[in-house]
């Protein structure tokens, strides 16, 4: 919740815990003289409104007591009132073009600021839902350098390649990847190919076979050192490289191509971090839609050293 928002909702509970306040004292004080019932009513209402301070928001208490201010003024002035005049004096200003005119406007702002406020609140949740299945996505569990294989580029640079210190049970990671999946509402837009598993990320899945993770600094490096070249009609077998900013998020292999570069009926494969091996189109994925293609005359995409690719 934004800022903004908690101040003005810190304002409608504080003035509302004081009209509540107010109410209720003048109607369980009822038996004693009407200053008496007001001075008590106002005051524990002010202390009420003033709760804000609590959160260090002067401001926010200030705005809260003005209006538990004026709901005391319109209650005095109401009681006050013989109840034959305040009928005939509202039936009067009820007549009156400018205070229909007032009221309308009044009404019209506090819908159109309801809506706005509304709208904002679930643009706010949508973003903390997006944001939180992004995390859960891009998350990894502990992982150290593995010393089993050495993988080179074309150029004999070793890849760093990291292994998971202890792999999560499948019950645990297939749960948390429904869960993700759901929470990003793209479950039945997607095939899933294989399972989820710690093994690999991404990157790894294209370039080491499913075995291992690759960082996004490895596969810049995998891309200008094994002839990758960026392309613009994207055919079955090229990589397709999402990025956020200039840091690349998620390594992909083109499927199925109608031609037209970046076309939504692109479909590509790869797996999604830790979490199973899907077949999506191609701006269909918690990566989003900025992505690039390329393209290799060697064959397949993976590293020297590590022999054939393998389903996970």
């Amino acid at each position: 919740m934004s800022e903004a928002s908690l101040d003005r909702l810190l304002i409608l509970f504080s003035a509302g815990i004081g009209f509540m306040v107010l109410g209720g004292l003048n109607f369980l004080l009822s038996k004693m003289s009407r200053p008496l019932r007001f001075s008590v009513g106002g005051c524990a209402a002010f202390a009420w409104s003033l709760a804000p301070l609590a959160l260090a928001s002067p401001q926010v208490s200030v705005i809260s007591a003005s209006i538990v201010l004026l709901g005391l003024i319109f209650l005095v002035a109401v009681s006050s009132m013989p109840l034959d005049r305040l009928l005939r004096t509202t039936a009067t200003l009820a007549r009156h073009q400018t205070v229909q005119a007032g009221i309308l406007i009044g009404v019209g702002v506090v819908m159109s600021a309801g809506s706005l406020t509304h709208f904002e609140s679930e643009r706010e949740a949508v973003i903390d839902r997006d944001l939180s299945c992004l995390l859960m996505v891009s998350s990894k569990p502990p992982l150290h350098v593995s010393q089993q294989d050495v993988a080179l580029t074309d150029t004999d640079h070793p890849i760093e390649m990291k292994t998971p210190d202890e792999a999560r049970s499948q019950s645990m990671i297939d749960g948390i990847e429904k869960q993700a999946l759901v929470g990003m509402g793209i479950a039945e837009h997607v095939i899933r190919l294989h399972p989820a598993s710690d093994m690999s990320n991404c990157h790894g899945w294209v370039f080491t076979g499913g075995r291992y993770w690759l960082s996004p600094e490895d596969v810049e490096q995998v891309l200008n050192e094994n002839g990758y070249q960026a392309v613009s009609d994207p055919r079955a077998g090229d990589v397709v490289i999402y990025r956020q900013g200039n840091v690349i998020s998620h390594t992909a292999v083109v499927v199925h191509s109608n031609l037209q570069a970046g076309s939504s009926s692109t479909l590509a494969e790869g797996k999604w971090g830790w979490m199973g091996v899907f077949v999506h189109r191609i701006d269909e994925s918690p990566y989003g839609k900025v992505h690039e293609f390329y393209r290799s005359t060697r064959h397949g995409h993976m590293l020297r050293g590590l022999g054939e690719h393998h389903d996970e």
